[in-house]
């Protein structure tokens, strides 16, 4: 039988199963069921015994597709290679093999939570914006083309950029671990042009601030780690990852240990009466738990940072300033800092760390310096803010 799509249309069911074969085909066939299913085979001897594959199925396989399978087994065996046994290999492989949640799990387990401090936002990511768009595919099926469309659903462009370098690290870490023999993500661009940020809360802003998280339904403890972040110009996940532990003297110092910090340095950090104050507050919300800013839901985590930025950007109505983030909390303690004392002591607040050199032959520990940069800074927050008594 010659065949053509209309000679394969026009066979039709018989009571049992049947095969036709093409002319001349060596031993390429097609066979129908009963119930009119059409699926391409190929009859051959493999080291004189007879063998049996499948192409798939007609038309989802086409007659011009089933032709090039074909052809591809013909030439394994004329180089000694057995076709169908490299099929049933391909295809246990393909059954076995880890899918996009089982490398989001070793990433976190092996990398993330060994190496970074922030390896809960990189959590928050996967279940946000990657597994439920990739959670049935496996980690061999992802192309280029499948992270640029999953890329263009995420409407905020920052987001899209950090999501982009998150899923790079994680294919990065696939071919370290191999899984894969390469990413298909090398030197591809960010989505999103990013401009360096310079924003920083006015007086004005700041009292609008601070008043309107009273106002607003954001958590209570939420709201005290905010406030808390604006008074000791912390990066956002060391205020929201803070031990009870880490606060020795009677709530005066906050010794941050160099696992927590960005630059691997520890960092005492002397309290104002200011910041002192917040923490009582939390403590005395957060009953018996180890963090100071515990999660609403689990008293035995630590807040998540994205908690944090959430908070912010779902009620700048409510706050009615234009947008800010956590971070340009920070950025605003220090700028005003600066304003207020000269010298190095809001650096060392901020945990900057300066250059070799100079740490090597300058190992004074700034404490004094520390303590009137963040002292000034209360008493000009404090002037800011409408009069307020202490509440313990």
């Amino acid at each position: 039988m010659k065949f053509t799509d209309r000679s394969i249309r026009s066979l039709k069911p018989r009571p049992q199963r049947y095969e036709a074969f093409e002319d001349n085909g060596k031993g390429f066939a097609i066979r129908i069921s009963p119930k009119s299913r059409k699926t391409w085979i190929f009859l051959y001897r493999f080291n004189k015994r007879p063998r049996r594959m499948s192409f798939g199925t007609y038309p989802s396989v086409s007659l011009a597709m089933a032709h090039k399978r074909h052809a591809k087994a013909m030439a394994q065996l004329e180089q000694g290679i057995d076709p169908g046994a490299v099929k049933q290999q391909e295809s246990a492989r393909a059954r076995t093999a880890p899918t996009i949640p089982d490398l989001a799990n070793e990433y976190m387990e092996f990398h993330a939570k060994k190496k970074k401090r922030s390896w809960r936002e990189d959590q928050r990511m996967l279940d946000v914006y990657v597994l439920p768009k990739w959670k049935k595919l496996k980690v061999g099926e992802i192309k280029r083309r499948g992270l640029v469309l999953l890329l263009d659903d995420i409407d905020a462009p920052v987001q899209a950029n950090r999501v982009l370098a998150l899923v790079r690290k994680m294919f990065n870490f696939a071919v370290d671990r191999g899984i894969l023999e390469a990413t298909p993500f090398t030197r591809m661009k960010l989505p999103h042009e990013e401009k360096e940020r310079g924003r920083t809360l006015t007086p004005d802003e700041i009292k609008a601030f601070w008043n309107g998280l009273d106002k607003s339904n954001i958590e209570k403890r939420t709201r005290l780690a905010l406030k808390f972040l604006l008074v000791t110009a912390q990066r956002s996940i060391e205020v929201s990852d803070a031990a009870r532990s880490e606060i020795g003297l009677r709530g005066r110092i906050w010794t941050i240990p160099a696992s927590r910090t960005k630059n691997g340095y520890e960092h005492r950090l002397p309290l104002p009466d200011l910041a002192v104050e917040l923490l009582g507050e939390a403590y005395a919300l957060g009953g018996d738990s180890v963090y100071v800013f515990p999660d609403k839901k689990n008293g035995t985590k630590s807040m998540n940072e994205g908690t944090l930025r959430q908070a912010v950007s779902r009620n700048l109505a409510v706050f009615g300033i234009p947008q800010f983030t956590p971070h340009d909390l920070r950025r605003t303690a220090s700028t005003m800092m600066r304003a207020l004392i000269p010298g190095k002591g809001v650096d060392k607040v901020l945990n900057h760390i300066p250059p070799k050199l100079e740490r090597t032959y300058d190992r004074h520990d700034y404490m004094p310096e520390k303590r009137l940069a963040l002292e000034k800074w209360a008493a000009k927050l404090q002037s800011i803010l409408p009069q307020r008594k202490a509440r313990w």
